[in-house]
């Protein structure tokens, strides 16, 4: 909800929110999940529902091949955006 309320009245979003600390990611895969892809759908949804504009998702090197929690997370993220079907 509380995504959605700040998205309502942008244009242009971006999203460069994630855990970004490799070693944390693969200490607590489950909420670099939760932050890096879901939170990344959540955002997603919400310029949708808003009809923003134009939406950036900053990403990593890390997605590229991935071979830990972390690139494979933002992977994952990185998928979600460039498929999402408004």
């Amino acid at each position: 909800e509380r995504v959605s309320e700040v998205i309502k009245c942008h244009e242009i979003v971006i999203n460069a929110a994630a855990i970004k600390h490799i070693v944390m990611a693969e200490k607590n895969p489950e909420e670099c999940f939760k932050t890096n892809v879901l939170g990344t759908q959540n955002v997603m949804e919400a310029c949708i529902e808003h009809g923003v504009k134009k939406a950036l998702l900053i990403s990593t090197d890390k997605a590229v091949n991935p071979i830990g929690v972390y690139g494979e997370s933002k992977l994952k993220a990185e998928n979600l955006f460039l498929n999402k079907k408004d």
